[in-house]
């Protein structure tokens, strides 16, 4: 029961510092006056990068959590359709940083491709393509 509040209380942290960084990032970045040396602004790009990095090993780790599960786990239902989320606001924010010349077409196609084919499996799942185990009549 510990586990699953601390999970709760995880969950509504992460979606709200995600949603202040995609909607309102200056309320962590208080004082970007500070940034106004080309050495600083370098660093905090830096900064950003590491969290990138952070995050792109989280994802990475849950996929290969998921590879070891069998075939018709429900980890796959629930791991497609983050898996979906994630590429789907990825492919959004990376299109709107291409659209400003901060990052290559090449990044926007990867994201997209992994959320048309996560959203693909997503959907077969919900068709009932594969059972999850908790749905299983013995």
């Amino acid at each position: 029961m510990l586990y699953k509040i601390l999970l709760a209380l995880h969950t509504l942290f992460e979606i709200a510092v995600g949603i202040i960084l995609l909607a309102v990032p200056t309320l962590i970045l208080t004082d970007l006056g500070q940034f106004t040396e080309p050495q600083k602004l370098v660093e905090l790009t830096y900064s950003i990068l590491r969290s990138f990095g952070v995050a792109a090993i989280s994802v990475g780790m849950l996929s290969a959590y998921v590879i070891m599960r069998p075939l018709n786990s429900s980890v796959y239902y629930i791991s497609s359709g983050t898996l979906t989320i994630f590429h789907i606001g990825m492919t959004i924010v990376q299109f709107i940083n291409n659209m400003n010349g901060l990052v290559g077409l090449p990044i926007v196609v990867v994201h997209g491709v992994f959320a048309i084919l996560f959203l693909g499996i997503f959907i077969w799942q919900l068709g009932g393509k594969t059972q999850p185990e908790a749905s299983k009549t013995t």
